[in-house]
């Protein structure tokens, strides 16, 4: 139940997660693991006080585990409780040294944290490494060796979750809109809930293929921007909520990019 609840979730049917999620927690009610998630989907349905609940029983049955305290005190920013927030920023510390030993958190959670760009930077180096691990055992990345395209236009590829009423939507928007088509092929693997917004509707009408890759596996994402022969691949995602970092550790692009979307560096050799 718990695993058909994280199922649901990333196919953005709230309702159905949160029937699944009771279901588990029902079933399994001694465990961190389905509280966490549980919290996790509250969060994204903007239910904060149910998430806060969620998170504090999380805690409390597992006071050492960093990805529980460092999505419980993001929540803590979000909704102002500095008590709370200085509380599990001190356990963080404890458990991990003044220092910041490098952890495969969320780095975007943990940017908030230090201001010490090489820690930050280790972060994101230990968080793709644990991210990408398995698909680069059960896959190989796309060589580009002998790669000979002979497109007439170089061609651009841009990956996103967020192109849509959303602020990388908007800041996109006049990129796109003045892209020079008589130098550049414009491709957009777009993983977006459609929203029929104003944004989304220009973003779409400026490209040259607009790809609807939501519910892709990753596999089946980066083999499409193989052979769609990519010169240029730019992530906006970095490590935000809906990125496709397994997918780009495949290198389906000979330059990949990120921009944008993340304020930090991604810490990835692709």
């Amino acid at each position: 139940y718990n695993n058909i609840a994280l199922a649901y979730k990333n196919l953005k049917m709230f309702e159905k997660a949160v029937e699944a999620i009771n279901n588990s927690l029902r079933q399994n009610p001694q465990t961190c693991e389905p509280y966490q998630n549980a919290a996790f989907i509250a969060t994204m349905l903007h239910n904060r006080q149910a998430a806060f609940k969620y998170y504090q029983i999380a805690y409390d049955f597992a006071p050492n585990d960093t990805k529980t305290i460092s999505q419980y005190r993001d929540l803590c920013v979000n909704v102002c409780d500095w008590d709370k927030y200085d509380e599990l920023q001190a356990r963080m510390v404890e458990l991990t040294g003044e220092s910041g030993e490098p952890l495969a958190v969320w780095p975007m959670g943990d940017i908030s944290r230090y201001i010490d760009p090489e820690h930050n930077l280790e972060c994101a180096i230990s968080f793709t490494k644990e991210q990408t691990e398995n698909i680069l055992q059960n896959y190989k990345p796309f060589t580009h060796a002998n790669r000979k395209s002979g497109n007439k236009r170089l061609r651009i590829g841009y990956v996103s979750s967020d192109l849509r009423d959303h602020p990388v939507g908007h800041l996109m928007r006049g990129v796109f809109r003045n892209h020079n088509k008589e130098k550049f092929e414009i491709f957009v693997y777009s993983s977006t809930v459609k929203d029929n917004s104003d944004c989304q509707n220009a973003i779409k009408s400026y490209s040259d293929h607009y790809i609807n890759v939501m519910n892709w596996s990753d596999i089946d994402v980066a083999t499409r921007i193989y052979n769609d022969q990519i010169d240029v691949l730019i992530d906006l995602n970095g490590h935000t909520e809906g990125q496709q970092l397994k997918a780009l550790a495949l290198k389906p692009a000979p330059v990949q990019i990120s921009y944008i979307g993340f304020i930090g560096s991604m810490g990835a050799d692709f």
